[in-house]
């Protein structure tokens, strides 16, 4: 709880909360919740690549949620907390680790989208 309002009270700090980012992004968590609540199992782990700030974490049954972002990209650090960083190239997974892959508003900044597609690919289990 002290997390969730302290990364909250650093977005209204930073502007963000009142950014027209923001309410686009509101939209964006509204409609991904219940997408997320009708396909995720309990007992699966997903991974979110390019978690930021892990909006989408609570969505996720407790223990299914794993959180992963490049350490260097211009962002503030303090607006970003994964689980684990990666160099941008090759997920820090094993293949067929995850039973599905989360991740919006990040192909776009990828310089290769098509390289990590094939990366969130390798590490969905198959089906």
């Amino acid at each position: 709880m002290m997390e969730s309002l302290r990364k909250f009270l650093w977005c209204v700090k930073a502007g963000v909360t009142f950014a027209p980012v923001w309410i686009s992004e509101h939209k964006l968590r509204s409609e991904i919740k219940p997408a997320v609540e009708s396909v995720v199992a309990p007992s699966e782990k997903w991974l979110d690549v390019g978690c930021g700030l892990r909006p989408y974490e609570s969505y996720f049954p407790a223990g299914s949620y794993v959180g992963v972002d490049i350490e260097a990209n211009g962002c503030d650090p303090h607006l970003k907390t994964p689980d684990h960083y990666y160099g941008g190239r090759v997920l820090p997974f094993s293949d067929n680790s995850f039973g599905g892959v989360i991740s919006t508003q990040v192909l776009e900044h990828a310089p290769s989208p098509r390289s990590l597609l094939i990366e969130m690919r390798h590490v969905i289990r198959p089906g």
